[in-house]
């Protein structure tokens, strides 16, 4: 959809390569947190509140929702102290958990805007991936418990 928030993350101090609990992981390029990416399905949900409207109607509403909620807002990100190994299929990554101050303020304005509640993603920051490169986006924390 081409519709996605993501708050750029300092570099951790971390090796390029590590080997850990018997996997060769890879450090990745940039860290990141998503706060709204395609799984949400946020224009999927906003036409359906709107059925009279296109889906590409509703892609450039949502966009412009977030883009507008956006505005402005200054996000400090903290890393926690909780660090996860996640596995989906042959994708495994290392991610460390992290909060966002000015998230909940975002997702409120979002929410007023849009007119519907917006799960909270899990706020992390994915550190390695396997050597296969394949990154795993956690959207919800059923996704992230699994």
């Amino acid at each position: 959809m081409g519709m996605q928030i993501g708050l750029g993350v300092a570099d951790f101090d971390l090796p390029e390569k590590a080997d850990i609990l018997g996997d060769h992981w890879i450090k990745k390029k940039e860290f990141h947190v998503t706060l709204v990416g395609p799984k949400q399905r946020l224009a999927k949900r906003f036409q359906e509140l709107h059925p009279d409207i296109s889906a590409s109607v509703s892609r450039r509403q949502v966009r412009q929702a977030v883009s507008v909620t956006a505005e402005g807002k200054s996000f400090s990100v903290r890393p926690g102290n909780e660090i996860r190994v996640v596995q989906e299929g042959d994708k495994k990554t290392i991610v460390r958990m992290v909060e966002v101050e000015g998230m909940e303020r975002f997702f409120e304005e979002l929410e007023a805007r849009l007119g519907f509640f917006i799960d909270r993603p899990p706020t992390h920051v994915t550190l390695y991936t396997l050597e296969n490169g394949k990154p795993i986006g956690l959207h919800s924390k059923d996704e992230l418990e699994r």
